[in-house]
């Protein structure tokens, strides 16, 4: 995916508001907006990913979570959490998480900015891009698993399997 930026924007801002440019320009679909929380959907190949960016002043920090679209099953828990681990390891910036009450995947990561002027248009759309590409990367694998089409050992050594050259 190709994320467009404004042709302008302040040095430092509000977290929220620079996302809301990001939004505008891209022309994404808005679920939910307040002053310090935005909701989007982002269209992938896999998938539609429900991303949440959040400020938190008391932290001074900016949140971003990405809701998968896939359920997963009580008896399949504990192959995903096995799953999850293996590719987080992999993972540079953020971690996927598997929810306690729904059994939801999400992929999420926390910025802080404390001692900043506030974010720079830079530093969203770096947690966009990377939410983004994390998320496509790894649904494959995680789909698979969801639906018994794989254990959490292959699905893994498909998923982080080094390919070289080209086809």
């Amino acid at each position: 995916m190709m994320i467009r930026t404004p042709k302008s924007a302040p040095l430092f801002d509000h977290p929220i508001a620079l996302m809301r440019r990001l939004v505008e320009v891209n022309d994404w679909r808005t679920h939910h907006q307040s002053r310090d929380e935005i909701a989007v959907e982002l269209s992938g190949y896999w998938s539609d990913y429900y991303v949440n960016v959040k400020w938190q002043e008391e932290y001074a920090a900016i949140h971003i979570s990405a809701l998968l679209d896939i359920f997963v099953l009580e008896q399949q828990r504990g192959e995903m959490l096995e799953l999850i681990s293996r590719l987080n390891e992999r993972i540079w910036l953020g971690h996927f998480n598997l929810t306690q009450d729904k059994n939801c995947l999400i992929f999420q990561h926390t910025t802080p900015l404390r001692g900043t002027s506030g974010a720079v248009l830079e530093q969203m759309l770096d947690l966009v891009e990377v939410t983004f590409v994390e998320c496509e990367k790894y649904y494959p694998a995680l789909f698979q698993l969801s639906t018994g089409a794989a254990d959490a050992t292959s699905a893994s050594q498909s998923a982080l399997m080094e390919t070289q050259g080209c086809a």
